[in-house]
């Protein structure tokens, strides 16, 4: 029962990122408040706060703009909630944020969630799964991590 609510919410807020024309003037951090919450937003909201300071830091950091970053963090919670695993976008963007990753010349956010997912989707929670992808960033670049796991 939990899943198919969690479908649901995820699925109205995909539609609300997408087609509210009402929305339109929302920050992209409200927008993923909502999602992750299932409720009505504030902008001025903590957790709109600091979602829209993530997007802003996670676009400086990797070639995604803020729109794709926010599309991909509600793919990744949809992907992993099909597998039964709840975690909060906040927590997979933060956690991505302060990975360290100096052997990648050209760094995507698009892979590193990808890693993320794989991790997650071998058992690891979220705290092994970041522990193991900065451990693999640290010995290797992203490019040869994707090799190894046989999607790149």
């Amino acid at each position: 029962m939990k899943t198919k609510k969690n479908r649901t919410v995820l699925f109205f807020g995909m539609l609300l990122l997408l087609c509210a024309p009402n929305l339109s003037a929302q920050s992209l951090g409200y927008k993923l408040a909502m999602v992750q919450t299932g409720k009505v937003a504030i902008e001025d909201d903590l957790l709109t706060k600091r979602f829209n300071s993530l997007l802003k830091q996670l676009d400086e950091k990797y070639t995604e703009n803020q729109t794709q970053i926010a599309d991909m963090t509600v793919t990744a919670k949809n992907e992993l909630n099909k597998e039964g695993i709840s975690q909060p976008m906040i927590n997979i963007m933060e956690s991505i944020n302060l990975l360290i990753d100096l052997k990648t010349k050209v760094k995507s956010y698009a892979d590193n969630i990808t890693v993320y997912i794989i991790l997650r989707h071998q058992g690891h929670n979220h705290v092994d799964a970041i522990k193991n992808l900065q451990d693999l960033l640290t010995l290797m670049s992203m490019q040869e991590i994707k090799k190894a796991l046989g999607i790149g």
